[in-house]
């Protein structure tokens, strides 16, 4: 009985609290982002419309390797069947995992307004982010978002490829 409770009670925590990884990384610092980037918009009809996009928003963190994001953004759009430009906007939220602070991952929601011209849509995307300097201020990135519309002219998908910037 003796053995029984000092394996339960002492060996197994001692071999968990052993086994653990403590973390010494510290956490970065949360950040005001501004992201510019390029658009591919991919419609159910085949056609492609692309853009630029001025987006900006917040970088947190929870934890050394989790975080959360979020930003708002505008662009133009020059339609085919409108007269002049129309102005889209953007707001996304995401979560994301960071392997070492070289690599980003980062998944959410993303609402799309296309200037009344189409139906606002909603989708899931996805990014890959690769900071090109050390402290992890400046990124570049390569983003997937993928939409649920079945509109011949609504978008169907959404490459976008582009920089941001962290101010801390």
């Amino acid at each position: 009985m003796k053995s029984l409770v000092f394996f339960l009670f002492v060996a197994i925590p001692s071999f968990a609290l052993a086994s653990q990884q403590i973390s010494t990384k510290a956490i970065p610092e949360n950040g005001f982002l501004v992201r510019l980037s390029y658009l591919d918009i991919g419609q159910n009809n085949g056609g492609h419309l692309s853009t630029g996009v001025v987006e900006s928003g917040v970088r947190g963190w929870f934890n050394p390797s989790y975080y959360y994001a979020g930003v708002i953004g505008a662009y133009p759009l020059q339609l085919d069947d409108k007269e002049g430009n129309v102005v889209g906007g953007t707001f996304s939220l995401g979560l994301g995992w960071s392997w070492d602070r070289k690599i980003l991952l980062e998944s959410g929601l993303d609402y799309h307004t296309w200037g009344g011209a189409i139906n606002a849509t909603t989708g899931l995307y996805g990014k890959i982010i690769m900071p090109f300097k050390t402290d992890g201020s400046t990124d570049f990135f390569i983003g997937l978002s993928v939409f649920g519309s079945t509109a011949p002219i609504a978008p169907q998908s959404l490459i976008q490829l582009g920089i941001s910037q962290v101010f801390k």
